[in-house]
């Protein structure tokens, strides 16, 4: 099967290959996703296949308008609605309890569902037009770099899938934040470029924080398994001094060295670290037979949270 290559005018395709079963990569504003039609347990099924994606670890349901959140999900709390209407369409990812007759394969079994509104016009236009939500984890093999543009989904998944939407570099380049509204105080669950702050400015009280791979039920992606890791060593330093001892101590002259500013140091080729770059930097990386990527961690990419969290993750 060849994947075809989409343009934004070639939507009613891609619509029609998803009422098919078939899996489509889109655009998002975070990251590009794996698209299936909600109604499709075939084509959902496959999404685990292709990405090899542990059957425990559940997927993001995405909606174009509030009225589709009744098929899916108990009718959700004040809470719910006052996170929409400040994040909506937006990188947030809201978990609430889940409507019965949600298909088991989508929230892992458990009781609960992840509803994200994406504010990319190719993604929206797509859900509006199909009239029905998609579940869509990002487009990229479980446990490799998420894929910000069209050539990385077709590196993990060329003749894979059906088809993918061609929308250049998504623009924010790690995936949404990610809040359970099934404890009290909510928690965030996944950072992403939506903060703690900005949450708990719009609703009006303290939620907690828990982002650290962890063992039990898994009611968010990201949270247990290994994330975001290109096949080669990642390296975190975070004091000057520990990275120059260490490239004096270890010869090479392929590695790829990542910091905010950039540091002269000898056989180290520099780029920029940032969010909107880091998975096509370590795709990159893959690329150009780098042996190695040494990442400074200044205290300003420290201060960071959601780029600290992927950072750790692709190095654990």
């Amino acid at each position: 099967m060849k994947t075809k290559l989409l343009t934004s005018n070639q939507l009613h395709e891609a619509a029609r290959l998803l009422h098919q079963g078939q899996l489509v990569a889109i655009p998002t504003e975070t990251v590009y996703g794996l698209a299936a039609l909600i109604s499709s347990e075939s084509a959902i099924s496959s999404i685990f296949t292709v990405k090899k994606r542990p059957a425990d670890n559940p997927l993001i349901v995405h909606i174009a308008n509030l009225n589709q959140v009744d098929r899916i999900a108990l009718p959700p709390s004040k809470l719910f609605f006052q996170l929409a209407e400040a994040f909506f369409p937006g990188p947030l990812t809201i978990i609430i309890p889940r409507h019965r007759n949600l298909s088991p394969l989508i929230s892992a079994g458990l009781g609960s569902v992840a509803i994200r509104m994406p504010s990319h016009p190719i993604a929206t236009d797509l859900i509006q037009m199909l009239g029905a939500p998609i579940v869509a984890p990002s487009a990229n093999l479980s446990g490799r770099p998420s894929a910000t543009d069209a050539q990385h989904v077709l590196d993990d998944f060329a003749r894979k899938i059906s088809a993918v939407i061609d929308g250049g570099r998504t623009t924010l380049g790690v995936e949404s934040t990610v809040i359970s509204l099934l404890s009290d105080p909510p928690v965030i669950l996944r950072p992403g470029n939506i903060t703690k702050q900005e949450i708990e400015n719009v609703l009006g009280t303290t939620i907690d924080v828990k982002i650290s791979l962890q063992k039990g039920p898994v009611y968010s992606p990201g949270m247990k398994y290994r994330h975001y890791a290109p096949c080669i060593p990642i390296k975190l330093f975070y004091e000057r001094k520990q990275i120059d001892s260490y490239c004096k101590k270890m010869n090479s002259n392929r590695r790829m060295l990542l910091s905010i500013t950039a540091l002269p140091i000898a056989n180290c080729d520099h780029y920029k670290l940032s969010t909107q770059d880091l998975y096509a930097c370590f795709r990159h990386a893959e690329k150009k037979d780098y042996s190695e990527i040494l990442i400074f961690c200044d205290p300003m990419a420290q201060s960071n949270i959601a780029l600290m969290n992927r950072l750790i993750k692709a190095s654990s």
